[in-house]
């Protein structure tokens, strides 16, 4: 295509805060209050899956989750998922 029209037909590249936002819904019942919870354990596997083994990746991108209000911080070590209607209907 003329001047790079192909761009502009790429399909959009999903974040990583999204894919793992809708990892932890696997690990965290989404829709039941009680126990949509997850700790930085399960966390930190699923980011280890995703190749970032390091404690300050998790804890920058738990930080994130928190800022982007998909997730909430509980009790020590412990957080909530946001339930957000919009990225739970995404294929």
């Amino acid at each position: 295509l003329p001047n790079k029209e192909e761009v502009y037909y790429a399909d959009p590249k999903e974040s990583l805060e999204i894919k793992l936002w809708k990892q932890i819904c696997t690990y965290a019942g989404v829709g039941d209050l009680a126990k949509n919870e997850f700790t930085r354990g399960q966390f930190t596997g699923i980011m280890s899956d995703l190749g970032y083994d390091s404690a300050s990746s998790v804890t920058r991108y738990l930080e994130r989750l928190v800022v982007l209000n998909l997730i909430k911080r509980g009790k020590k070590g412990h957080f909530f998922v946001v339930e957000n209607t919009i990225l739970s209907n995404e294929p």
